[in-house]
């Protein structure tokens, strides 16, 4: 990979972990018990909702923020690029959608094919 396309990802990584720090802060601040609002118990419901409903979201991006650290440790480390599950590089184009992916598109949708079929074995039990 040319040197400046890893700077390029490298500094796409970097403002996504400061976007995704940013919204996990005011999430932090919003769903805190601190400071709820005096709210009637007919909106105590949807208030409750609404709060774990952000705080779902907020474990998302978490993930995606581990994913990032890994990203950037790895092109500290020289490995960024490379496909975890088979060691193939990851294609430009798919580094420059998600620079913090883990896998080529091809183990990505072996891996997340699998996770459905393991979705739905648990849904049938």
């Amino acid at each position: 990979m040319k040197t400046r396309d890893l700077e390029r990802l490298k500094k796409k990584l970097l403002k996504k972990r400061e976007e995704i720090l940013s919204k996990l802060e005011n999430l932090a601040k919003e769903t805190s018990e601190e400071g709820e609002p005096l709210i009637e118990i007919y909106d105590k419901a949807s208030y409750q909702f609404n709060k774990e409903y952000k705080i779902a979201l907020g474990e998302k991006d978490a993930e995606v923020l581990k994913d990032i650290e890994d990203a950037l440790r790895k092109i500290e480390e020289g490995t960024y690029g490379k496909c975890e599950e088979c060691g193939a590089d990851i294609p430009l184009k798919r580094l420059n959608a998600v620079p913090w992916t883990r896998y080529c598109v091809v183990c990505a949708e072996r891996l997340e094919e699998e996770r459905e079929a393991e979705q739905s074995e648990e849904e049938y039990y």
